[in-house]
């Protein structure tokens, strides 16, 4: 039997030797007596809690033997943590790590059925969650306890500590680290069940792209519960040795001030975080922070417009990075140190933004859909293999035998690359769940949408499909009007001034809200049925 070739880079499956650490535990370790700054938690504009990596990482270690001792937690374990942006969530992330268990990060803003549907599916060792939290009815039997001050005390000495790590078993990295679950807006909910080894060798690409150190100062205001925040923000800036400056939330009237005080190197956002800045500066920013090299985005499609805004805003180039949990994290980004002439033409020089190039430990192709490879230029399937790549989705075997095949993982993304210089550019069209097939031509929706906010008034415009027993699919677009929004008439001329007829969307349905997830990404699929009156109907032009 062939040799599968889904977890390896140019090859090879081993990659140790490219490791600053060897396991999570091997971090806190070499972290017990440093004095350098870690941690810097924000309330709005108020900090609450200053920590060195000595001072996080000793209690790192009470808290692992908290849990040990009082909840049996240990490598096999899987511990849900219901929890925010709080220094409390990441002590314990970092607890169950350090003890070789699985932590289950969950939005504690989710819904209880679905918090019940992990539950079940995880069966825990112990449940973690922010004090006030109200956990589901058939939570009572299971063991829970609220991440409060006290995680912070212990009345052990560091010498009984000292005892107790040394009889722990070896860590390993290939022990699972976390079972990250998708909201499951549409269909079953998958959890994606990543290893210590991918986390680390992610976060060593990270730190070899944004030359991540003890002079790398980072701005999360990311939900840590999610990938980014959880890979890029917690433990990259672990890993590496780096700063992180934790927002509770977003908090616009206050973010430059904490960047200015804090020296922030590295803005971490996403296409929703970055429109709320630029939106909360009337005009330019005044004198802004010279410590900023760049801010990164993923999660969602970033429009070229937000760029220019931003950039225009607060002279800082905007870095794009793409991944998906089936691979840890970042899997695609543009360089760091391109030249002026190399970024125009990433980002401003096709008609859209380049998601970049691979990381380290990863590589990446465009298929047809007979699963050969495509050209330059020629749109196919991105697929993926390497380093990275996850276990596969927990207890869904039939998922994973979609998704996470014999050689390539595939991403359900349509795409396509070009050469700059020595390294292929890949260009993201949409989701393969995200075209309309309309009388069978294939019609990219995020198209619609970047095109739609170049135009005053379509800012938050979402164009839909939906099913039609004429075209198979037709294309509505949803509207969140704004003072600058013309009626449904003159919307209408507008769109045909925009499209040629197979791409313009026939019928306007206006709201309050764009729906998204907590990372920015539309709920495209959840607008559909709003046009189901429009079923039966014919759109003659």
């Amino acid at each position: 039997m062939a040799r599968s070739l889904l977890r390896t880079h140019d090859g090879v499956e081993e990659f140790d030797e490219h490791l600053l650490h060897g396991t999570f535990r091997a971090i806190i370790e070499s972290h017990l007596d440093s004095e350098a700054p870690y941690l810097r938690y924000y309330e709005q504009a108020d900090l609450k809690r200053d920590l060195t990596f000595g001072a996080f990482s000793r209690a790192v270690r009470h808290v692992a033997k908290r849990l040990a001792d009082r909840y049996g937690v240990a490598a096999g374990s899987t511990v849900p943590v219901i929890g925010g942006n709080r220094p409390e969530t990441l002590l314990v992330y970092a607890a169950t790590l350090y003890l070789d268990a699985a932590i289950v990060p969950i939005n504690p803003a989710e819904n209880a059925e679905f918090i019940r549907f992990v539950i079940d599916d995880v069966a825990p060792t112990v449940i973690l969650h922010d004090p006030g939290f109200s956990l589901p009815s058939e939570a009572a039997s299971l063991a829970c306890e609220a991440l409060g001050p006290s995680l912070w005390a212990s009345d052990d000495s560091r010498e009984s500590i000292e005892a107790w790590a040394a009889d722990l078993p070896a860590a390993d990295r290939r022990g699972l680290a976390t079972i990250i679950y998708t909201s499951g807006t549409t269909g079953r909910s998958k959890g994606v069940r990543q290893t210590q080894g991918n986390w680390l060798i992610n976060a060593e690409a990270s730190r070899r792209l944004h030359a991540m150190d003890d002079g790398h100062v980072q701005m999360c205001v990311l939900p840590v519960f999610h990938v980014n925040g959880f890979g890029y923000s917690f433990i990259g800036c672990l890993y590496a040795g780096a700063r992180l400056v934790l927002n509770r939330t977003l908090y616009p009237l206050g973010y430059w001030r904490i960047v200015r005080d804090e020296q922030v190197t590295h803005l971490s956002c996403v296409p929703s975080v970055l429109e709320v800045l630029t939106r909360s500066l009337r005009r330019p920013l005044k004198d802004p922070p010279p410590s900023v090299r760049y801010a990164t985005s993923g999660a969602a499609p970033l429009s070229q417009r937000l760029v220019r805004r931003f950039i225009e805003q607060t002279g800082y180039r905007v870095v794009q990075v793409y991944g998906m949990s089936e691979a840890t994290n970042f899997d695609l980004t543009q360089e760091t140190d391109l030249s002026d002439a190399d970024y125009d033409q990433v980002m401003f020089g096709r008609e859209r933004t380049s998601a970049g190039t691979p990381v380290f430990g990863m590589d990446l192709a465009i298929l047809r859909a007979d699963g050969t490879l495509a050209e330059e230029g020629e749109t196919g399937e991105v697929v993926m293999r390497g380093w990275a790549v996850a276990e596969g989705y927990h207890n869904f075997p039939e998922g994973t035998a979609e998704v996470f095949r014999a050689d390539w993982l595939h991403s359900g993304d349509l795409g396509y690359y070009q050469w700059l210089r020595d390294r292929k550019y890949f260009y993201l069209v949409g989701r393969l769940k995200e075209m309309a097939k309309r009388y069978g031509e294939s019609i990219s929706l995020i198209d619609i949408d970047q095109r739609l906010a170049d135009e005053p008034g379509f800012e938050d415009a979402v164009a839909v499909a939906f099913p039609n027993d004429a075209a198979g699919e037709e294309i509505g677009l949803y509207l969140v009007p704004n003072e600058r929004t013309p009626d449904d008439a003159e919307a209408m001329h507008r769109l045909r001034a925009v499209f040629p007829a197979h791409r313009r969307p026939k019928i306007i349905m206006r709201g309050e809200v764009v729906p998204k997830t907590s990372t920015g990404k539309i709920k495209r699929r959840s607008l559909s049925g709003l046009f189901d009156a429009h079923r039966t109907t014919v759109f003659t032009e």
